[in-house]
């Protein structure tokens, strides 16, 4: 299991490598926010899985609605513009 410690330590390392990476071009940025959203579609499950372990049971439906929808971009064929 890891530690709090532990836990800080790596944000402290991502946070210092991501200050490094500054100022990020628009496409680069692009990209990263590509990636972010494949790795959160193609790992749903996973994360479903986490928090309810974590927080308890809850219909995985409600968790995605509620936890993990504002994580993604609203597919354009929703949308309502106006």
């Amino acid at each position: 299991m890891t530690t709090n410690v532990e836990m800080t330590k790596i944000f402290e390392d991502q946070r210092q490598q991501y200050n490094r990476a500054q100022p990020m071009s628009l496409a680069t940025r692009l990209t990263t926010l590509d990636q972010l959203e494949r790795l959160l579609r193609e790992n749903l499950n996973a994360f479903v899985e986490a928090l309810q372990a974590d927080f308890g049971q809850r219909d995985p439906l409600q968790i995605i609605g509620a936890d993990l929808t504002g994580l993604l971009p609203i597919p354009e064929s929703i949308c309502v513009n106006g």
